[in-house]
């Protein structure tokens, strides 16, 4: 049976309620904001955890996060608009724009790069440059000391070659093309015909409700604190701030479904695939592409110092989700895809979460727990499943609990074939209608959650 987008989507919104909490316990991570929103109508927003760990503060969908490589949707957008005003066209030379960016070395020639090589990372030119700002947060203010032969690595148009350094001189173009500053052009252009009111094209002091960002549990070292960083010339390319309702405004334009600043013809451009990356996903115009079976997807990410953020969108059903996470510890990209292929199942009616009996869910969800770990069991469709929280993507190989007729008892069924799948489990020890105990092969489970 096929749910539609708001059944569905709140029936997932119910599993991350669950799961997320402790999924942030596993990875020792800080905080996650998470939206999951329908042709750009946000029905799941939350956020779990904390935006600062010292003082207790929250996340919520309203918490601001460095967004890093998200920025570069912005600068292509802005770029595509540009090149509709007619103050540029995506087949003119960088150099034309800025004159030192010239010189060659045996088949690298700086002066045959493109706009839109930039803008789909097929330039070959360094990522980063030579300056050390990911590491001490002193992002440069001046991309031309940077700029020499060494930065020419292969030659333009030929393969992928993600870049930074690319697309912060693409800021460089939009200044000389429109004759304002990047953040001025941008916010101009872009934030304000958009309304995204809490995004901001670097991080500026004052900032309220700005997550803290945490590094990863290293041994010996702990969990770091990251301070927050101006990324000056590198705004284009990394220095946006904002939060997951917003982005998923943002990301609503490529439905059409909401008002755009891009004509049909540019967000077409935009969503094309230009480069290949490997295996099979493919590059737009600021734009990540990859497919769930024929559904095409685009998105992109972001890494920080402390931040890991992911936004999908699939084009087919019009189903968006952003996971933003203050912690280098959890893996956003993997929960998201993870978020949005799901709720796609339970769309498309994917017969595995199909059943013929009608159950009361809610007496057997929760987080049962033995000594060989932890399970949640919750409702996807209309069965019961029985996940791992721990991992990134529980869905991978769920334990399909099929009701039987029987009171409580239901057979699993699982793609796992070394585990107790068509063996029989049976919920029991009940307390105000819910199950406290649930036993499968003979492994009996205590109910902590839920």
């Amino acid at each position: 049976m096929k749910l539609n987008a708001k059944t569905a989507i709140k029936q997932v919104g119910h599993i991350i309620d669950l799961w997320m909490p402790l999924k942030l316990e596993y990875d020792r991570a800080a905080g996650v904001s998470i939206a999951i929103a329908h042709k750009g109508k946000i029905l799941y927003a939350k956020g779990f955890g904390y935006a600062d760990m010292k003082r207790r503060e929250k996340a919520d969908a309203k918490t601001l996060y460095h967004i890093a490589s998200h920025s570069k949707m912005f600068t292509a957008t802005a770029v595509l608009k540009l090149a509709e005003q007619g103050k540029l066209r995506l087949n003119d030379k960088v150099s034309s724009y800025i004159p030192w960016f010239k010189g060659k070395n045996k088949d690298k020639d700086a002066s045959k790069i493109t706009i839109r090589q930039l803008l789909s990372h097929k330039a070959g030119i360094f990522r980063d440059g030579d300056t050390p700002h990911w590491n001490d947060g002193k992002f440069p203010k001046d991309l031309k000391r940077p700029f020499s032969l060494k930065a020419l690595i292969i030659k333009n148009s030929t393969k992928f070659k993600y870049t930074n350094y690319g697309y912060s001189l693409l800021g460089l173009v939009i200044e000389k093309a429109s004759d304002m500053s990047y953040g001025d052009y941008v916010t101009e252009n872009i934030l304000k015909p958009l309304s995204l009111k809490n995004t901001h094209p670097d991080y500026m002091d004052g900032l309220k409700h700005i997550a803290t960002g945490y590094g990863a549990d290293l041994p010996g070292a702990g969990i770091r604190a990251f301070g927050h960083y101006k990324t000056n010339a590198y705004a284009p390319a990394t220095g946006f701030v904002s939060n997951s309702i917003d982005i998923t405004k943002f990301m609503s334009m490529f439905l059409h479904e909401r008002k755009s600043v891009l004509s049909k013809q540019s967000l077409d451009e935009m969503t094309k695939p230009h480069a290949k990356t490997g295996d099979g996903d493919e590059y737009g115009l600021g734009l990540d592409i990859f497919h769930i079976g024929k559904h095409k997807v685009i998105g992109h990410g972001g890494g920080f110092n402390g931040f890991y953020t992911r936004t999908v969108l699939n084009l087919h059903n019009g189903v968006s989700v952003e996971v933003f996470a203050n912690s280098q510890s959890l893996n956003p990209t993997q929960l998201a895809v993870c978020i949005l292929k799901i709720v796609g199942a339970l769309m498309d009616g994917d017969g595995k979460y199909a059943a013929g009996r009608k159950i009361s869910y809610g007496n057997y969800e929760g987080v049962y727990r033995n000594n060989w770990g932890d399970s949640l069991v919750v409702r996807a469709g209309n069965i019961l499943v029985g996940l791992d929280p721990s991992a990134n993507n529980p869905f991978k190989q769920p334990r399909r609990l099929m009701p039987t007729g029987k009171p409580h008892a239901f057979i699993m069924k699982s793609d796992n074939l070394y585990g107790p799948y068509d063996e029989e489990t049976v919920f029991s020890d009940f307390k105000n209608g819910k199950a406290r105990k649930s036993t499968t092969a003979g492994m009996p489970m205590r109910r902590i959650e839920g």
